[in-house]
């Protein structure tokens, strides 16, 4: 599996004691994962609830999308993720950055849009 392919963000919903993909479009993205996956390969999950600001799910969004720019351009995970930073407004007067953990959720939504912008000009396909 390339590096493109191995990273997805996906919506699920709990039904009948079950996980199961959020959707038709869920339940692709997923299975284009797992057929893109070698025979025997491992996979890591991380689940978290959905917060009622939705703050935790922008942060998920946010770090994934860094990572998948820092592998497409072969830069580190920090320097995309303070290019980033810097792009949407969130450097402090003092010269350094404002952390994603004190940003509001309209902040850390133009971090969002911001990163998409990024992803658009650079063709990566974003969900």
């Amino acid at each position: 599996m390339s590096n493109k392919e191995n990273y997805i963000q996906i919506k699920l919903i709990k039904k009948n004691g079950r996980l199961v993909p959020f959707g038709n479009g869920m339940a692709t993205i997923l299975q284009y994962f797992i057929d893109n996956m070698d025979e025997n390969q491992t996979a890591y999950a991380l689940f978290e609830t959905d917060s009622s600001d939705g703050t935790n799910l922008q942060k998920a969004r946010i770090h994934t999308l860094i990572r998948v720019i820092a592998n497409e351009q072969g830069t580190g995970f920090e320097e995309t993720k303070i290019l980033i930073k810097s792009r949407s407004g969130l450097q402090k007067e003092d010269g350094t950055y404002k952390s994603f953990a004190d940003c509001s959720k309209e902040e850390l939504s133009r971090v969002i849009f911001e990163l998409e912008r990024v992803c658009n000009f650079l063709n990566i396909q974003t969900i």
